[in-house]
C-alpha cells in the first residue's frame, strides 16, 4: 500500500463502509446463527497500521463486522525485536431458535414460573398444549462476550517472555430437557415438556512463560490455566401436568417442582517444560515434561425438590405408612443430607514424559525415535 507520513511515522490502512437491508424471514436461526443480521449501517473493516523505522516502532488498529450484538476489535503496539503488547474484544450471538413457545414466565433466569391459565401439578395436557398454543414465538439466543489482552518481551538476545488472558462472558438461554411421559397411551398421565435452561458464565483463560533459543539449546517453560464460573448451581420450573396412575384405586402425589443442575464450576492447571538440543549427523533431541490437574468440587443439590410426599399411594390414600409401601416423604429426600458425599470433589490428574530424537546424515535417510509415558 501507498503509506502517508506524519513526522517520524508512516501509516497506511483501509476503511470499508456498506448498508445491510434484510427482509423476509430475516430471523430464521440457521440463517442468523453466529451473525444475527441487522438491517443499516455497517463498518465492514477498519485496518490501520503505523510503523516509526527510526526505532522499529509499529502499531495496528482492526475492527470488523461491527453491529449490536457481533463485532470484534484489536490493537497491537510494539517495537521489533524488544516487546510487543495486543488486546481484542469480540461479541458474537449464537441464535439457537427463532420460534420458540415456552409456557414460562422469567425465560432467561434461574426460576421459571407458569401462566395464571396453569396450576402446578394439576393441568391436563390439553390445557397446556392449549397455553403453548397461544404463546407468542420468540427467539433463544446466547451472546458470548470475549476480551484478551498479552504481553511479549525479549529479556536478552536468547530469552523472550510472554503472558496471555481472556475472559470470555456467555449470557441468554436455550431450550433444554425435561420430563417426559407417552400420554397417548395413557392419556391422563402427563405428557412431554421441553425447559428453557438459562446461560450466565464465564472462563478466564490465562498462559506465561519463558523461551530460551540458543545456537545449541532451546527451553521453554510455560504455566497455562482456566477456570470457568457458573452464577447458577440449578434452575427450577413448576410441572404443569397432573398424574393419574393407570393401577385400580391408586393416585399419584402431585409433584409441582423440577430442578435441573447446571455445569460446576471447575479448573484446569497445567505446568509444561520443554528442552531441545541440536545433535551431530544433523540431529535434534528434545524432551518434554507436563503435569495437570483438572478439579471441580461444586456443592451437590438435592435429588428432588417437593414437599410433603411423592409416588403412589394405594386406595385413594397419600397417607404415609405401611399400606403405601409406594409412598415415600419429600423431607428425607428434599435436602442434601440425602447424598452419599456434599459436593463432587473430582479430580483428573494427568503425567505426560515425552522424547524423541530425529538424525538425518544424508538428505535420503532420516532415523527417528520416540518415547511416550502417559500416566492418568
Amino acid at each position: 500500500p501507498r503509506a502517508d507520513e506524519h513526522g517520524d511515522w508512516r501509516y497506511y490502512g483501509v476503511l470499508q463502509l456498506g448498508y445491510l437491508g434484510t427482509g423476509g424471514d430475516d430471523r430464521n436461526a440457521l440463517w442468523n446463527r453466529y451473525a444475527d443480521w441487522d438491517g443499516g449501517l455497517i463498518l465492514g473493516l477498519l485496518d490501520m497500521s503505523f510503523e516509526r523505522p527510526v526505532d522499529g516502532s509499529y502499531a495496528n488498529v482492526r475492527a470488523s463486522r461491527l453491529s449490536d450484538d457481533d463485532q470484534y476489535y484489536q490493537a497491537v503496539y510494539g517495537r521489533a525485536g524488544s516487546y510487543k503488547i495486543e488486546a481484542f474484544i469480540r461479541d458474537m450471538p449464537n441464535l439457537l431458535s427463532s420460534d420458540a413457545k415456552p409456557i414460562w414466565n422469567g425465560v432467561g433466569t434461574n426460576t421459571l414460573t407458569l401462566p395464571a391459565a396453569l396450576v402446578a401439578g394439576a393441568s391436563t395436557s390439553s390445557q397446556v398444549a392449549s397455553v403453548s398454543a397461544a404463546t407468542p414465538e420468540r427467539t433463544l439466543s446466547v451472546k458470548r462476550d470475549k476480551q484478551g489482552i498479552g504481553y511479549s518481551t525479549y529479556l536478552s538476545a536468547q530469552w523472550t517472555a510472554y503472558a496471555n488472558v481472556t475472559d470470555e462472558e456467555r449470557k441468554g438461554a436455550r431450550a433444554y430437557g425435561g420430563p417426559f411421559f407417552f400420554n397417548y397411551a395413557f392419556p391422563g398421565d402427563g405428557g412431554v415438556l421441553e425447559t428453557v435452561k438459562p446461560l450466565d458464565d464465564a472462563t478466564i483463560d490465562f498462559n506465561g512463560g519463558l523461551r530460551y533459543a540458543g545456537a545449541v539449546w532451546r527451553m521453554d517453560f510455560g504455566y497455562q490455566g482456566s477456570f470457568y464460573r457458573d452464577r447458577y448451581t440449578r434452575y427450577t420450573y413448576p410441572m404443569p401436568f397432573a398424574l393419574t396412575p393407570t393401577i385400580p384405586n391408586a393416585i399419584s402425589a402431585p409433584l409441582t417442582s423440577g430442578q435441573m443442575s447446571t455445569e460446576p464450576d471447575n479448573n484446569y492447571n497445567t505446568l509444561r517444560t520443554t528442552f531441545t538440543r541440536k545433535l551431530p549427523l544433523n540431529g535434534e533431541l528434545s524432551l518434554t515434561a507436563s503435569a495437570a490437574r483438572m478439579s471441580q468440587s461444586d456443592n451437590l443439590i438435592a435429588p428432588i425438590d417437593c414437599q410433603g410426599v411423592f409416588g403412589i399411594g394405594l386406595n385413594g390414600s397419600l397417607a404415609p405408612g405401611p399400606q403405601n409401601p409406594y409412598l415415600y416423604s419429600c423431607a428425607n429426600w428434599n435436602t442434601t443430607a440425602a447424598l452419599s458425599r456434599p459436593s463432587a470433589d473430582l479430580g483428573i490428574d494427568t503425567t505426560v514424559l515425552d522424547a524423541r530424537i530425529v538424525l538425518q546424515p544424508d538428505s535420503a535417510v532420516s532415523v527417528r525415535g520416540g518415547l511416550k509415558f502417559n500416566r492418568e
